[in-house]
């Protein structure tokens, strides 16, 4: 039922994760007026939460650089955006350190599948692959809140219509 969308920017620039979608499918359901609004708010405000939190605790540490530096806007309501603003860091080697995390070198391939790294993938040397984390973020929490908030709006709407209660 969720028809959101996420996108993570590429190499050398701010990562940022878009989640959006949420009027879109609201408006499918002729919910859109200013108070469904600011529930929508309220609900995405509480799923970016989790996802910033998730990046937060699965991302290595180091120098807490790339840890410490992941912060959330709101855009507009039904979309937000996470983004790392060390993205750009460039280490005295010339390494883009947070690139190396996210995108993967071939030097940590053998250790990205350490259980420490939850989100590690070892087929590309990633320690932090933010794509593998949106997806399961999106299966356990965004489309499971989503769905249910629609779920209780189409309720709310039937109720008031006077459609009687079907189990």
């Amino acid at each position: 039922m969720a028809d959101y969308r996420f996108n993570l920017l590429s190499k050398k620039q701010n990562f940022s994760v878009t989640v959006e979608g949420i009027t879109q499918t609201l408006k499918k359901f002729d919910l859109l007026d200013e108070n469904i609004r600011k529930e929508v708010d309220v609900m995405m405000n509480s799923v970016v939460d989790d996802w910033q939190k998730e990046i937060f605790y699965t991302a290595p540490v180091d120098t807490e650089r790339y840890r410490n530096n992941w912060f959330r806007r709101k855009i507009r309501s039904g979309y937000y955006q996470l983004y790392n603003s060390y993205a750009n860091v460039v280490d005295e080697r010339g390494v883009h350190y947070a690139d190396a995390l996210v995108y993967g070198i071939y030097r940590f391939k053998s250790i990205a599948s350490d259980a420490k790294y939850y989100y590690g993938n070892p087929s590309t040397g990633a320690l932090h692959d933010i794509n593998m984390l949106n997806h399961e973020m999106v299966g356990r929490s965004l489309t499971p809140r989503l769905n249910d908030f629609v779920k209780m709006k189409i309720k709310q709407a039937e109720k008031k219509a006077g459609f009687a209660e079907v189990n």
